[in-house]
């Protein structure tokens, strides 16, 4: 039973670092895209400036609701987190996910 436990534990701790490991990641890649255009910006190698603020800002959306969900995850795991159901325009929700 000990032995098992044990197992366990590791698989359980191995679960945890690539969970990190991926959000890592993710939290990464909108990162280095805002980067990239703050940087192009900067230089002046962007033809439309409004379009990339534009850009920019849905990358932070982006980059904010991943650590909304990431906090949230948190609240789940300590059983504090509270849920409500809502309504949500399905159409708006993916004409938002097919523009990013």
């Amino acid at each position: 039973a000990l032995e098992l436990e044990k197992q366990l534990l590791n698989k359980t701790l191995d679960l945890k670092q690539q969970l990190l490991a991926d959000i890592s990641h993710e939290l990464r890649t909108p990162l280095t895209v805002l980067k990239l255009h703050i940087e192009s910006l900067e230089h002046n190698l962007v033809e439309n400036p409004k379009q990339s603020y534009k850009v920019l800002n849905r990358r932070l959306d982006t980059l904010n609701t991943l650590i909304k969900d990431i906090y949230e995850l948190a609240q789940a795991d300590t059983g504090s987190l509270n849920l409500a159901l809502e309504r949500v325009n399905a159409k708006q929700a993916f004409i938002g996910l097919v523009e990013d």
